[in-house]
């Protein structure tokens, strides 16, 4: 059986290769959305947010959107855009928001097609709650030089939910994000070959700061782990969860000691009340399993227990929180400052002993 080249170099984390082959693919029929949608997107896993956000731009300015754009697959590549451009930095934060207005003009049957692109469109969705109303609670821009000082920016990687926290500020520091779209806990264990544990090290590679924060593990409570359980892999959610811990936990401590980080893990948000199926007890076990377990693996890991601030005595997401289904909004920095401010303020982690 013939393996696709393309997706192999993709999924083992050789973007150059992969890029070399879709470079070529564009060459032959440069009209082709599809194929500037995968140059896009093999460089947004490789961490080439503002690179992505420019070859999309570039492909669309140079075309008649009303003349050429005559299919969903036009259309998907604002999606991805929307996504690139937010992440890249404040100054593609004025087209974001032309784009998200621009989707709200398209008519109902390509808005239709582009739901069907679920995980494309739900940061659509995310994004454009974020924002607010036309964009005007949108991070406002700062000023660049607070952002070329090292010691002021602060690396977030991970899965969606680090969005809710990018380009925010807390005393001096400033959260730059890094996505890595689809990250679930499960890929970070040592050894593990997928394109996102790939994504994941070309991110810790590029980091500059000794620091980081961490996203990841409610795609595993939302998808993964129900799956396992209902084909009787585990039989409770506490035996799910802290397998999975687990190997998150040590292929964190890994990759910790390898690109000499301290990494700070977040933990999956609450659910949002009202939210009864499966993942709830999978969240809840998921957060007692960090909560218990890190302490082992410190200094080198260290847990941001945002649940403090954020859960109600239910365990579930305050309503002052809640941004979509799924995701925290803005606020939660605010509230986080003082538990930030004093995990930050140390500049080397307390050993075991008082050493």
């Amino acid at each position: 059986m013939r393996v696709e080249p393309i997706a192999t170099c993709q999924d083992l984390g050789n973007f150059d290769d992969a890029l070399r082959y879709y470079g070529k693919a564009q060459q032959k029929d440069p009209k082709n959305p599809n194929h500037v949608f995968n140059i896009a997107l093999v460089k947004e896993w490789n961490g080439q947010y503002q690179d992505a956000f420019d070859t999309i731009n570039k492909f669309v300015k140079s075309g008649d959107i009303a003349r050429e754009f005559n299919s969903i697959n036009h259309y998907l590549v604002f999606l991805l855009a929307i996504r690139c451009g937010y992440v890249a930095g404040f100054q593609n934060h004025p087209s974001v928001v032309k784009m998200l207005d621009g989707l709200e003009k398209c008519n109902e049957r390509v808005i239709a097609g582009l739901k069907t692109f679920s995980a494309h469109w739900a940061y659509v969705h995310f994004l454009k709650t974020l924002a607010g109303n036309k964009g005007q609670n949108m991070p406002k821009p700062l000023p660049q030089a607070s952002l070329r000082n090292d010691d002021k920016q602060i690396a977030i990687i991970g899965d969606s939910h680090i969005l809710s926290f990018a380009w925010r500020r807390v005393d001096k520091m400033v959260f730059v994000p890094r996505l890595i779209n689809g990250l679930k806990a499960w890929h970070c264990q040592e050894g593990y070959t997928f394109v996102t544990h790939a994504s994941l090290r070309a991110a810790l590679k590029s980091v500059r700061q000794k620091v980081i924060l961490l996203s990841a593990g409610e795609i595993d409570c939302r998808e993964s782990l129900p799956d396992l359980l209902g084909r009787g892999i585990f039989s409770t959610e506490k035996e799910a969860c802290d397998s999975t811990v687990k190997k998150f936990l040590q292929g964190l401590l890994a990759l910790s000691k390898e690109f000499k980080l301290r990494i700070v893990v977040l933990p999956p948000p609450p659910c949002f009340s009202g939210q009864l199926n499966i993942k709830v007890p999978l969240v809840h076990a998921f957060h007692q399993a960090l909560e218990s377990q890190i302490s082992a693996y410190e200094p080198n890991l260290q847990f941001l227990d945002t649940w403090i601030e954020v859960a109600d005595k239910s365990g579930m997401l305050k309503d002052k929180f809640v941004c979509d289904q799924i995701h925290m909004g803005h606020g939660v920095v605010d509230a986080l400052q003082p538990m930030i401010s004093r995990m930050f303020s140390l500049s080397k982690p307390k050993r075991k002993g008082g050493k």
